[in-house]
């Protein structure tokens, strides 16, 4: 989230007005709702701690989260097929010992299927 202070002289000034100017593209092809925009905007006003940097960022990305994980209300199956599924395989980098551990199993690859179904 990018916003700019100004006072009336446009010198930048603490106390004066902000201006969001623009949000994070956290995953292409999904915009989160308008409706939320001021709730979001609230909450990272009174939720995140500004004070420390560690808590800060994890209030900031908290509310993020919130805001963008916001389905849209019409063709949610479509949208998770569509979108969230395909950023996930191609997004998403599994630490090595995730795979060692059992937290995740390769059961196919695309490809393979594709083989598979190709002859039927």
């Amino acid at each position: 989230t990018q916003t700019r202070t100004r006072t009336q002289e446009g010198e930048p000034n603490r106390k004066s007005t902000m201006i969001l100017t623009g949000l994070p593209v956290l995953m292409e092809g999904h915009v989160p709702p308008p409706h939320g925009l001021a709730i979001f905007l609230f909450r990272l006003a009174t939720q995140v701690n500004w004070e420390e940097e560690r808590p800060c960022f994890e209030g900031i990305c908290r509310e993020l989260a919130s805001f963008y994980s916001s389905m849209p209300r019409t063709n949610a199956s479509a949208f998770i097929q569509h979108t969230i599924f395909p950023a996930i395989s191609y997004l998403l980098i599994p630490p090595e010992r995730f795979l060692k551990d059992g937290t995740f199993t390769v059961l196919t690859r695309l490809s393979k299927l594709y083989r598979i179904f190709e002859r039927c």
